[in-house]
C-alpha cells in the first residue's frame, strides 16, 4: 500500500499533510480549504482553475524555472580617479586610506574622516576635497600648519606623489585616472 504523504497546490507547491498554515500564502490549510494558494489562484488568473490532486510517495520537485544568475559588483566611482593616502612615517607607516568621498577631513579627533594619533596635529587640522577633476588641500587654521612637498600652505592643489606633512605624520598621495565611459 503506498501513503499518501502530501498535496499540491495548483501554483506548484508540496505542502505536506500535517502543515496548518501555508509556508506560501500564509493562509491557513483547513479541511475546506486544503489549498488556500488556490484562492489566491483565483484572484491572479480567473482562467486557471484550483485544482489538488493528491501526490503519492517518492514525489518529483516542482520544475524548476529559468533563474538569471547577476553577480555583485561595486558600484562604479562617481569620480574620474581614484586616490589614497599611504603612511610614510609612525603608527600609520604602510597603511593606505582610501579617499572614497568628494570631501574629507583629516584631524586628530574622533570626527574626522582619517584620525591621526600626532600631538602635533589638530582636532580638525586639513581637508581633501575633489572638485572638476583637481585635488586639493586646504589647512583648517591648524596651529602648526599643513605642508605639500615641505611647502607651508592655506590652500593647495595636489597631485599624485605629492608629499603632505600634517603635525609629524607624512603621507604620499596617490592617484590613479579613471578611463572615459564607454
Amino acid at each position: 500500500m503506498i501513503e499518501k504523504t502530501r498535496r499540491v497546490c495548483p501554483r506548484g507547491y508540496t505542502l505536506e499533510i500535517d502543515w496548518v498554515i501555508c509556508p506560501y500564502c500564509g493562509g491557513q490549510i483547513t479541511e475546506d480549504n486544503p489549498t488556500p494558494c488556490a484562492n489566491l489562484l483565483k484572484e491572479e488568473s480567473p482562467v486557471l482553475a484550483p485544482t489538488v490532486r493528491e501526490e503519492l510517495k517518492p514525489s518529483k520537485p516542482p520544475p524548476a524555472k529559468h533563474r538569471k544568475t547577476v553577480l555583485w559588483q561595486p558600484p562604479a566611482p562617481t569620480k574620474g580617479s581614484v586616490s589614497w593616502l599611504v603612511g610614510l612615517n609612525g603608527p600609520l607607516r604602510g597603511h593606505d586610506f582610501r579617499i572614497d568621498s568628494d570631501h574629507i577631513t583629516i584631524g586628530a579627533i574622533g570626527d574626522a574622516d582619517l584620525q591621526i594619533d600626532d600631538e602635533f596635529a589638530s582636532k580638525h587640522h586639513c581637508s581633501i576635497r575633489y572638485s572638476d577633476g583637481v585635488y586639493s588641500i586646504t589647512d583648517l587654521d591648524s596651529t602648526n600648519g599643513t605642508f605639500v612637498n615641505n611647502e607651508k600652505i592655506i590652500k593647495a592643489t595636489i597631485k599624485d606623489g605629492d608629499k603632505i606633512k600634517i603635525g609629524q605624520t607624512e603621507f604620499i598621495f596617490k592617484m590613479v585616472l579613471l578611463p572615459e565611459k564607454d
